[in-house]
């Protein structure tokens, strides 16, 4: 029988072989590892291929749907809250990726509310860029603007979402002014 390290090593391999349900499957019967080690495992396999540059969104739907489940087991209430935002953050990402802007607008929005009553707004800066970025592809501008606006007011400056930002404002700016100069300031 293999231990937990050696389980996830296979539970990444066969997703690098397409094999998700299989993968899934190991993670899920992993005796000696917490829920808290299985979500960082399925959150580890999003991430490899959110970074691959050629994700399929239907080919990790399942890790999707998987990783809300384990971090509903999750004890710790702040660190619950930090993966069921970063859950959220992925999921929408891969609707966005899908070319699918309605779909990410009405999760995002939801999702949004959620939280919010959950535990205020000062953690959602990251969705609230990508809410941004869902309304700017889907051509509504003036809502695109004050989205990354709120999320500009919610992060610290040295975050690295000002870049996100930034360029996103620049294009707004770009694309309803036609005005280079404008333009870039924000870039």
């Amino acid at each position: 029988m293999l231990d937990s390290e050696h389980r996830q090593r296979l539970a990444e391999w066969l997703l690098h072989l397409g094999r998700e349900a299989e993968a899934l499957e190991i993670v899920g019967d992993m005796p000696d590892a917490s829920s808290a080690r299985r979500y960082q495992i399925i959150r580890r396999m999003i991430e490899i291929q959110l970074v691959s540059g050629n994700v399929k969104p239907k080919k990790i739907q399942l890790l999707v749907t998987q990783f809300p489940e384990e971090v509903a087991k999750e004890e710790n209430d702040s660190k619950k809250r930090a993966q069921e935002i970063w859950g959220s953050a992925a999921k929408g990402r891969l609707l966005l990726d899908a070319g699918d802007p309605d779909a990410a607008i009405d999760f995002f929005e939801r999702r949004l509310i959620t939280l919010m009553d959950e535990g205020g707004d000062n953690d959602l800066g990251q969705l609230d860029v990508l809410r941004a970025k869902a309304y700017q592809r889907k051509g509504a501008f003036g809502v695109a603007r004050t989205g990354y606006e709120t999320a500009k007011k919610k992060i610290d400056r040295s975050d690295q979402l000002n870049a996100a930002i930034l360029v996103g404002l620049g294009q707004i700016e770009l694309i309803q002014n036609d005005d280079l100069g404008v333009a870039w300031q924000y870039f």
